[in-house]
């Protein structure tokens, strides 16, 4: 299956993903929206959680993750 990616800036509101600008599509084309987050705010967040529940991290993250993969 070939397939061509156009970025299109979105933002989520009520319910709805409403484009940022125009967008050249032909009407009921259909497609995915991804979901892009900032890094250094999930690790952030995680960072948070981890503290607030006292969660011990003995492991590196990365290392677990890695294996955790295989």
């Amino acid at each position: 299956m070939l397939s061509l990616t156009k970025a299109i800036e979105v933002v989520y509101e009520r319910g709805v993903f409403r484009p940022l600008g125009r967008v050249e599509l032909p009407e009921g084309t259909r497609g995915v929206v991804v979901i892009e987050e900032d890094v250094d705010a999930v690790v952030a967040k995680v960072d948070k959680l981890v503290k607030e529940k006292g969660i011990a991290i003995e492991d590196d993250p990365l290392e677990a993750l890695i294996r955790g993969r295989r």
